[in-house]
């Protein structure tokens, strides 16, 4: 089942970063390796009505950040465009537990985020990741996004901001 986060679920979902974040620094990249994000980043998308958690038999075993407003960060895209000019739907800070990665509960957090951004009335959905972490891009790619350009983030607190951005049309 995915509900929307509660205050009470941020440690345990700190767990599923900190697995993240591990990850990601034996893949050699900086994705996540500078603090971000943290307790107080899900505060802020608890309050405002954007993090998921799916629960799975009284654990939760991924999140995510789903809404369907304006990405700043999407307004420029470079060695590429968008596939799509209307409003859409943004996945951010998806993460699985280690325990159960590839079991499917990405996916099925891609298909939320999907359910949700067409009940807006929205054409397609964007996500973005660090361009080493061939894991995602690869699930990504999967998952029917394409690949479409290059985005700068401007809130993560990184010199390295650069990211690999996607978008998925929907039908």
């Amino acid at each position: 089942m995915i509900r929307k986060t509660k205050t009470e679920d941020i440690p345990e979902i700190m767990n599923i970063i900190r697995d993240a974040q591990a990850s990601m620094k034996l893949l050699g990249i900086s994705q996540w390796q500078n603090g971000y994000p943290n307790e107080t980043s899900f505060a802020k998308d608890i309050a405002e009505g954007i993090s998921h958690v799916y629960v799975e038999d009284g654990e939760i075993v991924a999140t995510a950040a789903i809404f369907t407003a304006p990405e700043p960060d999407y307004a420029k895209i470079y060695e590429g465009e968008w596939k799509t000019n209307g409003n859409y739907g943004v996945v951010h800070r998806i993460a699985v537990k280690k325990e159960v990665k590839r079991a499917g509960y990405a996916a099925k957090m891609i298909e939320y985020a999907v359910e949700l951004t067409k009940q807006a009335g929205y054409g397609s959905v964007r996500i973005d990741t660090h361009e080493g972490n061939i894991p995602m891009r690869s699930f990504l790619n999967k998952q029917g996004f394409e690949e479409c350009g290059i985005i700068y983030l401007s809130n993560e607190g990184s010199a390295e901001n650069k990211r690999v951005a996607y978008e998925k049309i929907l039908n």
